[in-house]
């Protein structure tokens, strides 16, 4: 009986990531590619061949697991709230009371938790972290396959895990275990690229595109440049005073979770891997730690859950796959109104939510579904641009705000292919949300 007693926090715990997840996380498009990806596998579809993705791809096939059991974006909640719960489980192991100022700060970043390729390479993170402290016999081999799984889950960031666990394999004998580990994963990776023939596309879309992403069209935050030099500045400061703990290269290494894109939002990862470094190389003395944490807890429970009350929408919804997830009602109404132009034609949708449209009408994915700069591979706005004269008999949505947010560098979008639509197509439709074109050479 005493031992389920100590299971009842990370009982409490895993049901605040899914409360988190479902109801105070918004709705963003780095959500919906996220499950988009996993959605199309589900669906049958081969990643780099019949649709695209600029990453490496193990952390979609992994969310294939709970989407095979239930085919809803529920399921892939739980089953992540339970990865998130094992991970809060082994940081209380390494940090003690000190692991709730890394949980606090994880559910009021929002970003850090949310379901996606992003969040899940810093959990790994963790898990790398943890094994790297331990005595467990078997670790350097698991350490291996768990540095190759972040490499095969975003492999900018994963990269920069490759080398500490080399440096430390040399320094404790243990080279040969680490890359054993670490090979049995790209071999398998290797053989599923053979396999589905997508080897080329991969190497086009993960590689060579890269060239093509560094140019991204979403707007540079100077402010957010700054914070994160002072951070980057201050992290190596505390890394150069505690040179012995290796583990903190690895978390140095995660800081290039925020490049290319230099936003906001990729500097809210760096802003918790600041406080993993401070927490893992700092005892934090005078503060009770405990009373701090259930003190900002129901703080912050109340303050989200205004802004849910304020922000009320019909709940469950009625978007397939998506009903569970707690919607502002303002954005809820926009898709509703969108979708039921949508839903029942054959229309390429010229913006970043164009994913979820193709996911709440079961609809299969493709290349016109991602149409972000630096998305379609090797010099690929002249593949995007190929593709719509390919497509050019398909009507083409456009919410009356895209243009806007072009110009202004708000979004991701390929703008190249957004001024060959304005330039070679004509508006056929207008409402109060969007546009409607159509090519001017188009022939029934």
């Amino acid at each position: 009986m005493k031992k389920y007693k100590k299971l009842i926090p990370f009982i409490f715990i895993f049901i605040l990531f899914v409360i988190t997840i479902l109801f105070f996380v918004g709705i963003n498009m780095d959500e919906v590619w996220n499950y988009g990806f996993s959605y199309a596998i589900r669906m049958g579809e081969i990643p780099y061949k019949d649709f695209n993705m600029v990453v490496t791809p193990f952390y979609s096939l992994f969310m294939t697991i709970p989407l095979l059991l239930w085919n809803n974006y529920l399921a892939v909640v739980l089953f992540y709230s339970s990865i998130l719960t094992v991970a809060s489980y082994l940081t209380y192991k390494m940090y003690k009371d000190r692991g709730l100022i890394l949980l606090l700060l994880s559910l009021i970043i929002y970003t850090v938790i949310t379901p996606s390729y992003n969040s899940f390479i810093l959990v790994l993170l963790l898990f790398i972290i943890y094994l790297e402290s331990s005595k467990f016999k078997s670790k350097n081999i698991l350490i291996g396959v768990l540095v190759a799984l972040a490499i095969l889950t975003k492999q900018s960031i994963g990269l920069f895990y490759f080398i500490p666990m080399i440096y430390i394999g040399i320094k404790t004998k243990s080279l040969s275990k680490r890359l054993l580990g670490f090979i049995i994963p790209m071999i398998l990776m290797f053989g599923y690229l053979l396999l589905t023939h997508s080897l080329l596309e991969f190497i086009d879309l993960c590689f060579l595109g890269l060239l093509d992403f560094t140019g991204n069209s979403r707007s540079i935050s100077i402010i957010s440049i700054i914070l994160y030099v002072i951070m980057l500045i201050v992290s190596i400061k505390i890394i150069s005073m505690n040179k012995k703990d290796v583990t903190n290269y690895y978390i140095l290494g995660a800081y290039t979770i925020f490049i290319p894109i230099f936003d906001i939002m990729h500097l809210l990862y760096v802003v918790f891997l600041f406080g993993l470094l401070i927490v893992n190389n700092y005892k934090i003395t005078g503060i009770n730690i405990k009373q701090l944490f259930f003190a900002c807890l129901p703080l912050f429970l109340i303050v989200n859950g205004a802004n849910v009350a304020l922000n009320f929408s019909e709940y469950p919804n009625k978007l397939n796959h998506l009903k569970y997830k707690f919607i502002n009602k303002d954005i809820l109404e926009e898709i509703y109104y969108v979708n039921e132009h949508a839903k029942d034609k054959d229309l390429i949708i010229y913006d970043d939510t164009s994913y979820l449209y193709t996911i709440i009408n079961n609809k299969k994915s493709n290349y016109l579904n991602l149409l972000n700069h630096g998305n379609h591979g090797y010099k690929g706005s002249k593949k995007l641009i190929k593709l719509l004269e390919e497509n050019k008999d398909k009507e083409v949505l456009i919410l009356k705000s895209t243009d806007k947010k072009i110009n202004n560098n708000l979004n991701q979008l390929n703008k190249k292919g957004y001024y060959y639509i304005i330039e070679n197509y004509e508006i056929v439709e207008t409402t109060d949300l969007f546009y409607i074109y159509r090519h001017k050479n188009f022939t029934n």
